[in-house]
């Protein structure tokens, strides 16, 4: 007796094979079997002869246990037979009870029923059984992936280059916005004294102020001169009315010293544009009326040093000009790494816008930043 479970997925021909085996036992008249039992039994033994050969040699054929789904959809087989004692002989050949029947067990033995071949490329192709539509494949393929002391190795090397590099590229960066607030700062005043000449005549006609001026006095030089051509936020009298918790700067000599040439009590500071702070003081140099130009580029926030953010430029009346606060190539070389590192005071600290303007707008490494 032959038995089904589920879809038959099988070929033309064998499904032919199969009713010719049931139409062989079955009764036209009432479906019952008939007699000629001995022929039947002889056709359905050829029929499983064959069944049995192909899938000894799909056995014979497979390479691996890997699993292929909807090849044949057939839970199990069962048929009896005569041996030749006269005896029922019950042989069984099912399919393994996974989600999706695709290994054979056919008594102790499990098998596939398909061949998993490796070529020179390890590229991996597979020769389906007939009726095949898809193959899955056994979760067992390795995964590659970093281990945990790879990780941490290349952080440690990433962090270690890192700390060698990051300095320098902070450093760069500072210097660079460093120049472009002051050239930024310079041409700004620049400008505000050519306004002024063309609407209050050359200043060698101005009436300037001298050192020993009163803070009236100053007060109203600058409201005369600067003030309408600066975008002016406030004017103060001390450098605590502009935001300052210091009464003077520091130095590239003396870097944590906050009391070097600071706001006079006689001038008035003031901060304009984008939050710097300036003052302009009259004082005097080889007979030569000159002013004095305090900068600092980012108002009150740290690090207030001069050569730092704070820079000196001296303003000469008499030739209308803004230059550093000394153009000497001999006094440009004092701002320097090595003379800085010498000492001198907070005077050679005075002398680095001109040196900055000296090499083209640049902070060159022999700078003393």
């Amino acid at each position: 007796m032959l038995l089904g479970g589920g879809r038959s997925e099988l070929t033309e021909a064998k499904k032919a094979s199969f009713s010719v085996i049931l139409n062989s036992f079955q009764d036209p008249n009432n479906g019952r079997l008939e007699g000629k039992k001995a022929r039947g039994q002889a056709y359905l033994g050829s029929v499983i002869a064959h069944l049995l050969r192909d899938l000894k040699l799909i056995k014979e054929r497979s390479r691996t246990k890997s699993a292929m789904t909807n090849c044949l959809n057939i839970q199990f087989l069962s048929w009896e037979r005569m041996s030749e004692g006269q005896e029922r002989v019950n042989t069984n050949f099912s399919l393994l009870p996974t989600p999706g029947p695709s290994l054979i067990r056919e008594g102790s033995n499990i098998v596939s029923l398909f061949t998993l071949h490796s070529s020179l490329k390890q590229k991996t192709a597979f020769t389906l059984a007939e009726g095949s539509t898809h193959v899955a494949l056994l979760n067992n393929q390795r995964k590659i992936a970093f281990t945990l002391a790879e990780v941490l190795i290349t952080l440690g090397i990433i962090g270690i280059v890192a700390a060698m590099t990051m300095p320098s590229l902070i450093q760069n960066y500072q210097k660079k916005q460093t120049v472009s607030q002051l050239q930024k700062a310079y041409s700004t005043f620049s400008q505000a004294l050519v306004q002024s000449q063309q609407e209050n005549g050359q200043s060698s006609e101005w009436s300037v102020t001298v050192a020993g001026s009163s803070y009236e006095d100053n007060l109203a030089y600058f409201n005369t001169y600067w003030k309408p051509y600066l975008k002016v936020i406030k004017v103060c009298k001390t450098m605590k009315e502009c935001g300052y918790n210091i009464t003077g700067f520091a130095s590239l000599t003396d870097r944590h010293n906050y009391t070097y040439y600071g706001l006079f009590n006689n001038v008035p500071g003031f901060i304009y544009g984008d939050g710097t702070y300036a003052s302009i003081r009259p004082y005097g140099f080889n007979n030569v009326a000159l002013q004095l130009l305090v900068i600092d580029i980012n108002g009150s926030k740290m690090p207030n040093i001069i050569g730092r953010d704070v820079f000196h430029f001296q303003i000469d009346t008499t030739r209308g000009v803004i230059s550093g606060y000394s153009s000497t190539k001999e006094n440009l070389k004092l701002c320097t790494k090595e003379e800085i590192g010498n000492g001198g005071g907070a005077e050679r600290s005075r002398l680095c816008a001109g040196k900055i303007m000296a090499d083209g707008w640049q902070i060159l490494d022999d700078y003393p930043w």
